[in-house]
């Protein structure tokens, strides 16, 4: 299957300290646990070296838009701050009409139009706290995708 992981990357890179590295920790958990199980999964984090070769907003708009309209499903990790990148890879996967399994904070809240993509799209939400770790929301996420 063709996964598209979309998650913050530029909202959670500093150029002084780097990706965040609770996040890149659970991201990394969630690439290795989606391409173990066989998916070819299209990640901008790894393209992109977690930050430290960023691409120019032509090649990367293109490339994600085709890579999400390739796609078999979504994955979406959705967190503070809010990635606007993020949002926009939710719109063209509800409007491709795409499957999405969307990693949701219970303890934030959503805009309507994110709790709503059900309504045009097959959606499953997933809950996980940062505090968790990664070991749980894989766990929960290998439940989500056989579901």
């Amino acid at each position: 299957m063709r996964i598209f992981l979309a998650a913050p990357l530029t909202n959670l890179y500093d150029p002084t300290t780097g990706f965040n590295r609770d996040y890149r920790e659970i991201f990394e958990r969630i690439l290795r646990m989606l391409k173990d199980a066989g998916h070819d999964v299209h990640s901008a984090h790894l393209i992109e070296n977690w930050g430290k070769a960023l691409r120019q907003s032509a090649d990367l708009v293109v490339e994600n838009f085709n890579s999400v309209r390739d796609s078999d499903l979504i994955v979406a990790f959705l967190c503070t701050p809010i990635s606007q990148g993020v949002l926009i890879e939710l719109g063209w996967g509800s409007a491709f009409q795409k499957p999405i399994v969307v990693i949701l904070d219970p303890l934030l809240e959503y805009s309507p139009m994110v709790l709503g993509l059900a309504d045009v799209t097959k959606v499953r939400k997933v809950f996980f706290e940062l505090k968790d770790g990664p070991d749980q929301l894989v766990k929960i996420l290998k439940k989500a995708l056989i579901a």
